[in-house]
């Protein structure tokens, strides 16, 4: 595949196909363009795929945090513990319901830092926000020491990865997926929430009660959501092929940290460390002169205020293309790029 001959690879698409225009179709002849039983059987077939017994949608993964927020609030705890290395939604959501972020790093390999997690854990820590950043599993569930604390799992980027079969999302007191467009499973927007916790799902249907014609997810989405998830092991399947091939045919050094966390990735991303402190921008302009698009892991850090193993992250981080809908010729495209490029670099 020569430059000149192809358009910009976009670094993420949805996947959409004939079954999903179909779907879709099918509620706008019958003018299913509200909330109404498919969005019912969405949330089933979520609560089936998850063995979990409580699943409700939302209309983006942002108000499915919000919603689950405002359910466990209470008068006696108010901080919430998330990463500075994610995009400023799960922010938003926790400042919505009127509490207080607290900050944690992250490790070298994109994973959440356990040992800074458990440092800020006090007595006003009402929940830890635990992100599979890119699509990379957090493993140490059991060494966070946080009884009484509710861990929310932000798996908007993991969603069907799991750990010793065990989906993702199921580890702690709640779950939270994301739908936008350019997620592993998109409904064009939407969000869900997942739980097992009794005591919870009580809270949070009250509070889904109390806002009953808000935040909530149309039978157009959900059919679109139905359609996909029909189709979704494929999809993991693709991902995963394409980054095989980045991964035996990419060659440099800038891979080893992914490689290292392989296994544990759904592929959402395909990231590589640069070394040699190179200038994002500049790397980013060679791509784009060669019609591919990238990007950094996250676009800003939300804390800046101390050092964080997170700053080398985000300055070092660089994010390929890699979804179902990449051609052959493309996947194949940016590799051979990506090698000219990092060599031309040093990395």
């Amino acid at each position: 595949m020569e430059k000149n001959l192809i358009s910009t690879i976009a670094h993420s698409k949805p996947t959409i196909e004939k079954a999903d225009f179909d779907q879709v179709n099918a509620c706008l002849r019958r003018k299913l363009l509200a909330k109404g039983t498919i969005v019912g059987d969405f949330e089933s077939e979520l609560k089936a795929y998850f063995d979990i017994e409580y699943c409700n949608t939302a209309d983006t993964g942002t108000s499915s945090l919000l919603l689950s927020l405002i359910a466990i609030k209470n008068d006696l705890k108010y901080e919430v513990l998330l990463p500075t290395y994610v995009c400023n939604s799960v922010l938003h959501a926790i400042k919505l319901a009127g509490l207080v972020p607290v900050y944690y790093d992250h490790n070298t390999t994109w994973q959440a830092n356990v040992q800074d997690i458990n440092s800020k854990i006090t007595k006003l820590t009402l929940a830890i926000i635990i992100v599979h950043t890119m699509g990379i599993s957090f493993t140490e569930f059991d060494k966070i020491h946080a009884d009484g604390v509710v861990i929310i799992e932000d798996a908007c980027q993991a969603f069907g990865s799991q750990l010793k079969d065990q989906k993702i999302g199921t580890f702690g007191d709640i779950g939270i997926f994301s739908f936008n467009a350019t997620k592993c499973l998109t409904t064009g927007e939407g969000g869900a929430i997942i739980s097992s916790n009794s005591k919870i799902i009580d809270s949070i249907r009250k509070v889904r009660g109390e806002y009953s014609n808000t935040m909530i997810l149309s039978d157009m989405n959900a059919a679109l959501g139905i359609s996909q998830l029909n189709r979704y092991d494929g999809f993991l399947s693709r991902r995963l092929d394409i980054a095989k091939y980045y991964i035996s045919n990419i060659q440099s050094k800038s891979k080893n940290r992914y490689e290292s966390i392989f296994d544990l990735s759904i592929h959402y991303r395909f990231l590589l460390y640069l070394t040699n402190g190179v200038n994002f921008e500049s790397i980013k302009g060679d791509f784009q002169v060669m019609n591919i698009s990238v990007r950094k892991g996250v676009d800003n850090l939300l804390d800046r205020s101390v050092n964080y193993n997170a700053d080398l992250l985000l300055s070092h981080t660089i994010s390929l293309p890699i979804y179902p809908s990449l051609t052959e010729s493309e996947y194949k495209y940016i590799a051979k790029t990506t090698n000219t490029i990092l060599e031309k670099y040093g990395c």
